[in-house]
C-alpha cells in the first residue's frame, strides 16, 4: 500500500513539474517521452531507496540472526556443562545422604532389641 501511494505521489509529482515547467532550460518544450523519462527515472530513484532501506533491514535481522544462534549455542553448553557437573555430583550427594541418615531400626526390632 505505501508502494502505491509512493508511486502515485512520484507521478503526480512529475506530471506537477512537467504542467508548472513546460519547456526545458534550452526553452525546448518537453514531449511526451521527456516526461516519461522523467517519470520513470523518479521512480527508479525510488526503487533504489527502497531497495536501500531493505537491504539495511535485512542486515539486521541476519544480524539479529546470528545473536540469536550464538546465545542459542551459548546457552545449550552451559546446559550440558551443568548436566555434567549434576551427574558428578549425584553420586557424591548419595553416598554423602547415607553417611549422614542414620540406618532405620524397624518398629519390631526396637522392641525385641535383636
Amino acid at each position: 500500500e505505501a508502494h502505491r501511494e509512493a508511486h502515485r505521489e512520484a507521478h503526480r509529482e512529475a506530471h506537477r513539474e512537467a504542467v508548472e515547467q513546460p519547456f526545458q532550460p534550452d526553452n525546448q518544450p518537453k514531449n511526451d517521452s521527456d516526461l516519461l523519462r522523467e517519470v520513470l527515472l523518479k521512480q527508479i530513484e525510488e526503487k533504489d531507496q527502497q531497495i536501500r532501506k531493505l537491504t539495511e533491514e535485512l542486515n539486521k535481522v541476519h544480524q539479529l540472526l546470528d545473536q540469536e544462534q550464538q546465545l542459542r549455542l551459548i546457552s545449550e553448553q552451559n546446559i550440558l556443562k551443568l548436566e555434567e557437573e549434576k551427574k558428578k555430583e549425584s553420586p557424591k550427594e548419595v553416598v554423602e545422604q547415607s553417611e549422614q541418615q542414620p540406618e532405620k531400626i524397624s518398629f519390631w526390632s526396637r522392641i525385641f532389641k535383636f
